[in-house]
């Protein structure tokens, strides 16, 4: 059992003034994170390396040689397009940054300018590993939180800043002459945190993962990445990681004296929090069926109790890997 608190923000207006980036900034803390990467990824690449993928892999990359990735695929409750993300971060740079600016800026280690920061030229939709929740007793917070997330990456001149995740199930978002007005019961919607440096790009690019699964085990990358959310506790949008489907199947351990494992599903992403760079890991063999959490409504002080994410057949559970083979 885990215990999660997510929150209503009642606002009497109807319309969130600056009062609302409280709940911002409590999401950002309890949801999101802002622990410092210790180390990371250098330089990008935004086109696949064909010798690193099949050929029936190959032949279905965009004119620009990059994975065509997917979106929203129309599920039980509507969610965010990509245009409608875009919008909606290019509009939050200029209304929220200025008040959360601060610790975006301690995470990334350095002074942030807002006036040239945008949109960088790939958002990411990040699929959930649970079915959607039906409770909306605390508005809607956490369906949101444990759903779908776009990883929508900021930028300077093409160089990741911050990584701004938006809630793909937070439709109530609406936009009146350029700005951002939220529901009057809100809570996740959003979450950040600044990149450092050091890092590079978060998360890492498609490309530039299935190069690293195929130069690491020698196999090639046989489907479209396909980025995963972990358990939104465990790191939110920023440890999103790429699920890839090897071929031939790779033998791995993960302890030693344990006998290896023939796989051909790997992730490569953030081993934990705090450690941004990317590293190739393998889905635990026990992974919990049902997990459950408890929700505090904040405005109300109440509880209550069970409520009960089911897992979809992802993964929510990783193990980093100690050696390779075939």
């Amino acid at each position: 059992m885990t215990s999660l608190v997510f929150g209503w923000l009642i606002n009497p207006t109807a319309r969130p003034r600056p009062i609302l980036v409280v709940a911002f900034v409590a999401a950002s803390v309890i949801l999101g994170g802002c622990t410092r990467a210790s180390s990371g990824a250098r330089g990008y690449l935004t086109t696949a390396d064909t010798s690193v993928v099949t050929a029936d892999l190959a032949r279905s990359l965009s004119s620009s040689g990059q994975f065509v990735l997917s979106g929203p695929s129309g599920g039980t409750f509507p969610e965010l397009s990509e245009d409608r993300v875009r919008n909606i971060a290019r509009l939050w740079v200029k209304q929220f940054f200025p008040w959360v600016r601060g610790s975006i800026e301690a995470a990334r280690g350095e002074k942030i300018d807002a006036s040239r920061l945008g949109v960088c030229s790939r958002i990411y939709y990040a699929e959930s590993p649970y079915e959607p929740l039906d409770e909306t007793v605390d508005g809607g917070a956490a369906r949101r939180a444990y759903g779908p997330w776009w990883v929508v990456p900021l930028c300077i001149k093409g160089a990741p800043q911050v990584l701004l995740g938006v809630a793909s199930y937070a439709t109530d978002i609406e936009i009146l002459n350029d700005h951002i007005l939220l529901p009057r019961f809100s809570g996740s919607e959003f979450v950040w945190r600044g990149i450092p440096p050091s890092v590079g790009e978060l998360p890492v690019s498609p490309e530039r993962a299935a190069r690293l699964a195929a130069q690491r085990t020698g196999s090639r990358v046989a489907s479209v990445p396909r980025l995963v959310m972990p358990h939104f506790r465990d790191g939110g949008p920023a440890l999103a990681r790429w699920e890839l489907t090897l071929t031939p199947a790779v033998r791995v351990r993960t302890a030693q004296g344990e006998q290896p494992m023939t796989e051909t599903r790997l992730f490569v992403g953030p081993e934990v929090a705090g450690k941004f760079a990317p590293v190739l890991l393998l889905a635990a063999p026990s992974q919990p069926d049902v997990t459950s959490t408890t929700v505090r409504i904040a405005t109300t002080g109440g509880y209550r109790e069970g409520l009960t994410l089911k897992r979809r057949s992802s993964v929510v559970r990783f193990l980093p890997i100690l050696s390779l083979g075939r």
